[in-house]
């Protein structure tokens, strides 16, 4: 009697078993489908928000947040705050074409990226030695995260690599006390595609970078201090570059160290560019109604003479060139005025 129990129970179990997978997977599914809800997306990431906010003690707030699975992200009208209550960052829209089941082969693989309306703003202050985002990642710190840091000793490493990008309307800047140095930048449109990006080998390859609109500037009020570091040769290369009013500042007051450009129009078109063998090869170059300026400090001849080694002469070949209302200015502080050309002042 027993034995004819027997099949009947397994049966009993085994419908029992895939009435309870069915169950599970019908909930799984349920779940993925709400979350496909803009408004559930955008609750979640507003309750996660409200916790970081409450635990820094500043304004962080997120207007919407939509995902489409496992490929989309976007993120619109986000602002956060410092401890002053000043912009530490806000956002007008993020959003970022990713293919999110590549996280779980280690692999970041942005297809495109668009940011409209960013604003960003950090800085350093001598003394305390520490920077206006230091109080999110003390609230976030170890004390009220557990320990999540990846296990570098095993498993693959983390490939990140963007493909596109689109940047509207960017404003950032830097302001470091500490070093002197301070960094601003304006961006009015910024459109690139790149064929590689690799952080570990420092491979930057873009094919096609577009700047329209942008202004930049870099202020260095101190000497750095020198810090000993392994020097990497980057293999940056690039085929299309196109420039439309962009203006570009550098002053170092503490070398007395002064270049500005002021591009009307660029464009350069590129065979070969081999930044480590010091060998450029360009199809094309055009520039109009570009404007540059080089100062640099009356150097002695003991400091002209630092005892490095000559560096390797560079080999640039260009098949068509077109230059139209530019103008070079080149001056040397200090230096006093000769007759006839002066290769100290040029204009």
């Amino acid at each position: 009697m027993s034995e004819r129990k027997t099949p009947a129970i397994a049966g009993r179990v085994v419908r029992i078993g895939l009435w309870l997978l069915a169950g599970i997977l019908a909930l799984i599914i349920l779940a993925l489908l709400v979350l496909q809800i803009p408004g559930v997306q955008s609750y979640i990431a507003r309750k996660a928000v409200s916790s970081i906010s409450d635990k820094t003690h500043t304004r962080i707030e997120v207007g919407s947040v939509s995902i489409a699975f496992a490929h989309t992200l976007v993120l619109r009208n986000l602002f956060v705050g410092d401890l002053r209550g000043d912009t530490l960052l806000s956002v007008g829209t993020l959003a970022a074409d990713v293919n999110l089941l590549g996280l779980l082969s280690h692999a970041l693989i942005l297809h495109d990226l668009r940011i409209d309306s960013l604003t960003a703003h950090i800085t350093r202050t001598p003394g305390d030695n520490t920077f206006n985002f230091g109080f999110i990642l003390k609230a976030l710190g170890p004390a009220s995260l557990p320990d999540i840091r990846p296990d570098t000793s095993a498993g693959p490493a983390w490939e990140i690599r963007p493909e596109g990008m689109s940047l509207h309307g960017m404003c950032v800047s830097y302001e470091d006390g500490v070093s002197g140095l301070d960094l601003r930048f304006q961006i009015g449109s910024l459109e690139t595609s790149i064929n590689k990006f690799d952080l570990d080998r420092m491979r930057f390859h873009v094919d096609k970078l577009s700047v329209e609109n942008t202004m930049a500037s870099v202020i260095q009020t101190k000497v750095p201090p020198h810090a000993e570091s392994q020097s990497t040769d980057a293999d940056i290369g690039f085929r299309a570059i196109s420039l439309a009013n962009v203006q570009f500042h550098y002053d170092n007051a503490a070398a007395g160290e002064q270049f500005g450009v002021d591009v009307g129009r660029s464009t350069v078109i590129a065979e070969k560019i081999d930044l480590r063998s010091h060998h450029v090869v360009l199809k094309e170059f055009l520039a109009e109604d570009t404007h540059i300026v080089v100062v640099e400090p009356k150097k002695s001849l003991k400091a002209a003479d630092d005892g490095e080694p000559p560096s390797k002469p560079w080999s640039i070949g260009l098949d068509d060139l077109s230059l139209s209302g530019n103008s070079v200015q080149y001056d040397v502080q200090g230096a006093a005025r000769t007759g006839g050309l002066d290769r100290k002042s040029v204009v």
